[in-house]
């Protein structure tokens, strides 16, 4: 759980979390989910709370991804990974949201799960791929 490969997979996981999010959500596609939004917040993000949440999530899937592969590390099998957890992040849980607190509006919802497929599969696979450069021997 926290051998060399794990931590430095979570950390890179976690540099491209943050990266694609900010990118994504703060940047190219801010405007646009900000008018999808049905609710409005008075106070901005905090990218300490962010990250703090992105590492979490990252420390959890390297861990998971480790187990889930049997040893067949690579950032295609990474990719695929992260690809299923996109689609129970984005469509599972976004459509639970939108039914559960309406936060977002049926099309935004929709158009952050497409989103979300090759966000999280772009983390799965980096997160393969640094446990492929380096090498775990076991997945225990």
């Amino acid at each position: 759980m926290f051998t060399k490969s794990t931590l430095l997979a979570t950390l890179f996981g976690c540099l491209v979390f943050n990266v694609l999010g900010w990118g994504i959500y703060g940047g190219f596609a801010a405007d646009y989910f900000e008018s999808q939004m049905r609710i409005t917040t008075v106070e901005e993000m905090d990218p300490i709370w962010m990250s703090v949440g992105s590492l979490l999530m990252s420390f959890a899937l390297a861990n998971i991804y480790r187990q889930w592969s049997s040893g067949q590390f690579g950032f295609n099998n990474g990719f695929n990974f992260g690809l299923w957890v996109g689609f129970f992040a984005g469509f599972g849980f976004g459509f639970f949201q939108l039914g559960a607190m309406h936060l977002m509006t049926q099309e935004g919802v929709l158009i952050d799960a497409i989103i979300t497929l090759p966000f999280y599969g772009l983390m799965g696979g980096c997160i393969g791929w640094t446990f492929k450069q380096l090498g775990p021997k076991s997945i225990t």
